[in-house]
């Protein structure tokens, strides 16, 4: 026990606080990218304070981040980027942003989803809120590279789409692990709490699929055991009516069971 004691205070005496918390597990780093065009200007109270949700429901906890990252986007310009410690301050900066400018539809979401990405030390989460498509989706596969080399889970908000939506977001969420929330006009509620569930430092991806659905019904069996002590099942759709849950006896899980909280979403 002395040796461990003696080797971790080497340990942390050789690296930053973040590089340690990392290391024992703990502490990921957040990131915000947030559309702030005229688009969003029934959305962007909803989406301030659901990001603080977020953020409260961190602190004191082992999820609490070392690293708050907050890339505003908007068109022709981005930023000014905020990339703080300290919660207050991150607060303090996203309370200044409004939704205004933009002109055309389509945003520079791929720019500010890269910015967040860059300015964060790695092992963490981004999630992107926007109503648009992306007007420069061609950077998708650079952001993407960044955010494997980091290590980086990036997930989208899409708020009614004042344009189609666009398929480089849902790539960029697959390929890194993330998840695309598509959600009517004025609704944030509920993204908060599955970015918390989904983000945990010591959660493990058992599986995730992604694709079109050809057939009227589609099946997906996954491994659970007496070593889960949390599962959380997120699923994203545009089309499905119905989605059933069933335990390894092939009894049908209820919200109203005892241990399932149930997060709702309306689609859009």
């Amino acid at each position: 026990i002395k040796a461990n004691i003696y080797a971790l205070h080497d340990y942390k005496s050789r690296v930053s606080e973040s590089q340690f918390k990392a290391l024992l597990g703990f502490g990921p780093s957040l990131g915000f990218a947030i559309d702030t065009t005229g688009s969003m200007s029934n959305e962007i109270a909803g989406v301030l304070a659901d990001v603080k949700n977020i953020i409260e429901e961190r602190k004191g906890t082992l999820e609490e981040p070392m690293q708050y990252v907050l890339s505003p986007f908007n068109d022709p310009t981005v930023g000014p980027l905020t990339n703080t410690s300290d919660a207050d301050t991150f607060k303090d900066n996203l309370s200044r942003l409004f939704a205004d400018g933009g002109g055309d539809c389509p945003e520079l979401s791929m720019q500010g989803a890269y910015d967040a990405i860059a300015a964060m030390e790695g092992n963490g989460q981004v999630i992107g809120y926007t109503d648009a498509s992306s007007k420069d989706a061609d950077k998708q596969s650079e952001v993407y590279s960044l955010a494997k080399e980091k290590n980086i889970k990036f997930s989208w908000s899409l708020y009614g789409s004042c344009s189609p939506y666009d398929p480089s977001y849902f790539k960029l969420a697959n390929r890194t692990g993330g998840q695309v929330f598509i959600l009517p006009r004025g609704q944030t509620s509920g993204v908060s709490q599955l970015a918390n569930l989904l983000s945990r430092s010591n959660a493990a991806d058992i599986l995730a699929v992604a694709g079109q659905v050809s057939t009227a019904v589609v099946s997906h069996t996954f491994p659970v055991d007496s070593t889960i002590t949390r599962l959380t099942v997120s699923i994203t759709s545009t089309g499905a009516t119905t989605i059933t849950i069933k335990r390894p006896d092939g009894s049908v899980i209820a919200a109203s069971d005892a241990g399932v909280t149930k997060v709702p979403i309306t689609p859009a």
